[in-house]
This record gives C-alpha cells, sequence and structure tokens, in this order.
C-alpha cells in the first residue's frame, strides 16, 4: 500500500469513529449549560484538568512507549504490554498514597474518591488504547471511541439531566463509560494473551523508561500550557468564569479533534517512513496540507462564531463568543507545533519534546498571571496564543537537528493576517454587513490555498482510483 494511501485509509477510518463520538459531544453541549450551573462545570472542568495533569505522572507515559515500540514491529508485543501494565500498576498503587493532595483543595475534597478512580481508569484505558493502535486494529480503536463517547452522554442524559445528580451524575457518568470500555478493549483484543509475569524483564522496562520518562514532563508542561490556567481563573476570577472559558474552550476543539484524528494516523506513517528515501518530501506535502486544512476550516467556523453562541447557549454562557476567535487561532498554532512534534516521537528525540515544551510552558504561565489581572479571560485566550506560537516557531527551529522542513513562512503569515482581520470583524462589527464581510474573507483565504487544495483533491483522486480501480499506489 502507498503511503498516501495508507495515511488517507487511517485518516477516514480514525475519522469515522471519532467523529461519530465528538458529534455526540457537541450535541450536548447545549445541554450542558441547561442542567449544569457554570460554578457546576467550572467543578467539573477542574476534576477532568487535574486528571490529565496527574495521569502522565501516575502512568509515567508507558502508553507512549508501549505505541512508539509496537510500531517496530518486531515481535515483542507480549513483552511491551506486560510491562506496560505492570507500571501501570505500581504507578497508581503508588498514587493513592497521595491522594490527600487532591482531599486537601477544598473546592474539590467532595470529589477525590470519583477522581481516584477516574484516574486509574484513565491510566489503564490509555495503556489498552496503545495496544490497540499499535496492533493496528483502526476500526476497534474509532469504534470504542464512539462506545465510550456515547455511554458518556446516555449516562449525563440520565444521572445529570433525569436525575439531577449535578457534578456527581457527571463524574459517575464519566467512570462508568471508561470502565465499560476498558471491558470491551480487553474482550475484543483478547488482550490476557498479550500478558504474562514471565514476559516483565527489567531490561525491557529500563528500555521503555528511556523513551517515556522524558514525556512525562514533557506532558506536565502541556498540562501546564493547556489548563494550568484554568486554575488561575478560579484564584483571580471566579468557578463561574472557569466554567465560562470551558465552554468556550469546546468550539476550537473541533480544530484540536481533526488534528487528533489526522495525528493518530500520522504517528504510524511517520515512524514508519523515516528511515526511506524521499521521506522529507512526503512530510513537506503533508505539512502543506495540514496549513490550508487548518486555516480554511478555522476562517469557516469564524462567519458562524457570534449568531451561533447567542442563538444555542443559555444566557449565563452568551460572552463565550468573545474568547473563541483567539482560541481558534492558538488550536491552529498547537497543531502545528504537534506536527514538529511529531517527529520528535518518530526519531526518538523526546529529550527535544521536553525542552520545547518547557519554554512555551513558561511564556504561558508567566502571560497569564500578568494579562488575567488587567483584560480577564481575555487575557487568557492571548496567552494561549502567544505561548503556543512560541512553541511552534522554536520547534521549527530545535528540529532542523535532525530533520529539515521547510515552514511556509508567508503562507502560514498571510493566513494568520486573515483570521486575524475576522477576529476583529466579529468583535467590533454586527449584523449582515459582519456576516458579509467574514464570508469574503473565507473566500479570499481560500483563494490563497488554492494551489494546495488542487494537490490535495489530485491525492485523494489517486488513493480512490487505487483502491476502486486498481491504479498504481501513490
Amino acid at each position: 500500500m502507498g503511503k498516501y494511501k495508507k495515511l488517507g485509509v487511517n485518516i477516514v477510518t480514525f475519522f469515522v469513529g471519532n467523529m461519530g463520538s465528538r458529534l455526540i459531544q457537541f450535541i450536548f453541549i447545549p445541554m450542558y449549560t441547561y442542567w449544569l450551573t457554570t460554578y457546576e462545570y467550572g467543578i467539573i472542568d477542574t476534576v477532568v484538568i487535574t486528571v490529565s495533569l496527574c495521569c502522565p505522572l501516575v502512568s509515567m507515559s508507558i502508553h507512549d512507549a508501549l505505541l512508539r515500540f509496537l510500531l517496530e514491529h518486531d515481535g515483542k508485543e507480549n513483552e511491551y504490554y506486560s510491562a506496560s501494565l505492570f507500571l501501570g500498576a505500581i504507578g497508581s498503587l503508588f498514587f493513592l498514597l497521595s491522594a490527600f493532595v487532591f482531599n486537601s483543595i477544598d473546592l474539590l475534597r467532595p470529589y477525590w474518591l470519583y477522581f481516584y478512580i477516574y484516574m486509574v481508569l484513565s491510566v489503564f484505558f490509555y495503556i489498552q488504547n496503545s495496544l490497540i493502535r499499535g496492533l493496528e486494529y483502526n476500526k476497534l480503536y474509532s469504534g470504542l471511541g464512539v462506545i465510550n463517547t456515547l455511554l458518556q452522554a446516555l449516562c449525563i442524559l440520565l444521572l445529570v439531566g433525569k436525575f439531577r445528580l449535578g457534578i456527581d451524575g457527571y463524574l459517575m457518568s464519566m467512570i462508568i463509560a471508561y470502565a465499560s470500555s476498558l471491558l470491551v478493549s480487553i474482550f475484543a483484543t483478547k488482550s490476557w494473551n498479550y500478558f504474562s509475569t514471565k514476559y516483565i524483564s527489567k531490561c525491557q522496562i529500563q528500555s521503555m523508561l528511556m523513551y517515556s520518562l522524558p514525556l512525562v514532563p514533557n506532558a506536565m508542561m502541556w498540562w501546564v500550557i493547556n489548563s494550568s490556567d484554568k486554575y488561575m481563573i478560579l484564584y483571580f476570577l471566579s468557578p463561574e468564569a472557569n466554567g465560562v472559558f470551558a465552554i468556550a474552550s469546546k468550539i476550537p476543539l473541533v480544530i484540536n479533534v481533526a488534528y487528533s484524528i489526522f495525528l493518530m494516523a500520522w504517528q504510524i506513517s511517520v515512524v514508519e517512513e523515516r528511515n526511506q528515501e524521499g521521506k522529507e518530501n512526503f512530510y513537506h506535502m503533508i505539512y502543506l496540507c495540514m496549513i490550508s486544512g487548518l486555516f480554511i476550516f478555522a476562517s469557516f467556523i469564524m462567519i458562524f462564531i457570534k449568531p451561533a453562541i447567542l442563538t444555542f447557549l443559555s444566557d449565563g454562557y452568551n460572552e463565550t463568543w468573545k474568547y473563541i476567535p483567539l482560541l481558534l487561532i492558538s488550536a491552529i498554532f498547537t497543531c502545528l507545533a504537534g506536527y514538529y512534534g511529531s517527529f520528535y516521537v518518530a526519531f526518538k528525540k523526546t529529550g527535544g519534546a521536553l525542552k520545547t515544551s518547557m519554554v512555551c510552558a513558561m511564556v504561558s504561565i508567566c502571560l497569564n498571571l500578568f494579562l488575567i489581572r488587567y483584560i480577564g479571560l481575555l487575557g487568557v485566550a492571548m496567552s494561549n496564543l502567544i505561548s503556543f506560537l512560541t512553541l511552534y516557531v522554536y520547534r521549527i527551529i530545535d528540529t532542523k537537528r535532525f530533520l529539515i522542513i521547510k515552514p511556509e513562512s508567508v503562507l502560514v503569515l498571510c493566513n494568520t493576517a486573515i483570521l486575524i482581520t475576522q477576529t476583529f470583524i466579529i468583535y467590533f462589527l454586527d449584523g449582515y454587513v459582519a456576516f458579509l464581510i467574514l464570508i469574503f474573507l473565507f473566500v479570499l483565504m481560500t483563494f490563497i490555498n488554492r494551489s494546495l487544495l488542487v494537490k490535495i483533491v489530485a491525492i485523494l483522486k489517486e488513493i480512490v482510483q487505487k483502491k476502486y480501480y486498481g491504479k498504481n499506489s501513490v
């Protein structure tokens, strides 16, 4: 199978499963805003982001090592999986001893048991997902995403919507969904065939930890970049403000979700092609496609931000439209930085991922501390944008040590300028005039990226022709 075709097929497979689950999530957003107050949603968001902070620490990011080592296809699946489960269990037991830290936070103390159960389930859920992806059971992976999200939605509908259990109902729904999905994945893959204590070796554990441990502080830095602002909002503003910002962050999540689907397929391709001749041309073509796709998608969303928020969300969330444009642009640079970050994984240069993420985290913290005092949530959105832009530029420079990909700076700057112009239109104009200008800017961006769109269509056409008519591989 040609490299473009394999990437395309994997993207479609992940897209079908993940977009189904994400669609369910977005459908439920308006319902959440009616069932939960901004205070309640702020508490829920804090619990979730705290789990995202602790999970890499508890798991030692061993799920990342499991995926990367499985992609070597060297017949050692049993050793990798057994070592991963062993380390996940050890980490979960040690974390139980430190659960008092969570219990010391007044706002979160009533939910510490939910927190710990959710944490442990997350650790093993990620390990299981890495096994599935590493064995390239991509359809199963996508199906589990739908099952997990559908179970969450149904449980929330019942426990929060009908029985009005609020925060408790939401967190119980998360636990039920993760536990059920974990069991389904274990039986679907017959995972017990890959595990035995005899496969757990000190040598293999050391090898995997050498890869994964630098990713732990790297993941912590990503948490600082993505989630520390939530604690600053709680400290300097209020739980209600955190709830508003959490909902505002859901809209740019569309871009992050689209990229995460691409990344699942891309990680497989970038590893498999790393030693092939002409890999730079392949990497560069995919990068160009990313630029066009991300910016055009964001420009299209800009058209509908304000009317959609004012129409579909309850009054307490009306001001969320003010923060979404900057968060959209920030999401684009998150994805572009993530593209360059994938090379650290493929070439096993995980120390570079840590170094660049630390710089980004420091920029994020400093800007948040300064801007949130003066312009509130808008300052948080601005600090997100600047910190991810910094990460993107730094990784372009840093990855030149082992791989050179042309950054296409002029194209990125032109596209960014159009999005910034759309942002000002959203802030300062209303009605049909604003709507028409936003559409014009979207058309302009599409025109600027037309040559890349033609290439994307040509690649897709060739993939389809090979699939259905047996033409030569791409």
